[in-house]
């Protein structure tokens, strides 16, 4: 395993959750404030020396003091959060205000709404990549034919 997304919804983490995870390099944890992390060895094993640990915007200072998460070394504040299947496949990634999306098949659909369901995007695409400029700090979910994933700004 070389990443992991833990969702917002996620209140608690069990005792050596993640250790011994000596190949992860990044961790993408979407809940504002950080976890309460109360059982120990949590990360024990994960490399927090170079494993990069993604926090929404304007919570870095509270996960650079909170127990455990303090650990990483490396704290990004205002990356992405994607599911992985969809990223991988269609190289999906996030630059500043844009999503980018890569290896897409001509005539497919490129779908994205906001998280209450609002469509804000829609095209069939004429080439294999695409730029999708869209206002920060908001979440999306970007659908690309049947497959769709979560994008946090």
């Amino acid at each position: 395993m070389t990443s992991i997304t833990i969702p917002n919804s996620v209140t608690s983490i069990g005792q050596e959750a993640f250790a011994y995870c000596n190949g992860l390099t990044s961790i993408y944890a979407c809940s504002v404030s950080p976890i309460i992390l109360n059982e120990s060895w949590i990360f024990n094993g994960v490399p927090t020396n170079t494993c990069i640990l993604h926090v929404p915007i304007g919570s870095k200072t509270d996960y650079q003091k909170a127990t455990q998460w303090k650990d990483f070394i490396n704290i990004i504040e205002g990356t992405t959060a994607l599911q992985t299947e969809i990223a991988n496949e269609f190289g999906v990634s996030v630059k500043r205000d844009k999503v980018l999306i890569n290896n897409l098949l001509l005539g497919e659909v490129v779908q994205v709404f906001t998280i209450d369901g609002k469509k804000v995007f829609s095209e069939k695409t004429e080439k294999l990549s695409i730029e999708i400029q869209l206002p920060t700090n908001k979440m999306y979910i970007v659908k690309i034919g049947t497959k769709s994933a979560k994008i946090i700004f």
